[in-house]
């Protein structure tokens, strides 16, 4: 049954693909964020205007990241996002060699 394995690759590579895109996403937004002057590692600015699902409670107090040295930003890239990427390919590549390598169609859909 090719066609029914290639549906579940499909699912499965689109699985992986937005973890994908969601750090590279993180990424450029960090890239792109400003540097902050006066020798500061972060800047941050009360939020008052958050999109509705964002804030959970009416009385919470939030606050948003404006600014970040170039030193935190590399940390936040090298420390969190690359091995995040990383992961997500182990990950697909993994799994995808795994529904491959399956041989009974009970079992590809009971795990």
């Amino acid at each position: 049954q090719p066609a029914f394995f290639i549906a579940i690759l499909a699912i499965w590579t689109g699985t992986c693909w937005v973890d994908l895109l969601e750090s590279f996403t993180s990424m450029a937004l960090w890239i792109g964020l400003p540097t902050c002057a006066g020798g500061q590692l972060t800047q941050v600015e009360e939020a008052e205007h958050l999109a509705a699902d964002m804030v959970e409670a009416e009385n919470m107090d939030s606050v948003v990241l404006t600014a970040a040295s170039p030193g935190v930003k590399a940390m936040a890239i090298c420390l969190i996002l690359i091995p995040r990427s990383i992961i997500a390919i182990l990950c697909w590549w993994l799994g995808a060699r795994w529904l491959l390598a399956t041989t009974c169609f009970q079992d590809l859909l009971l795990n």
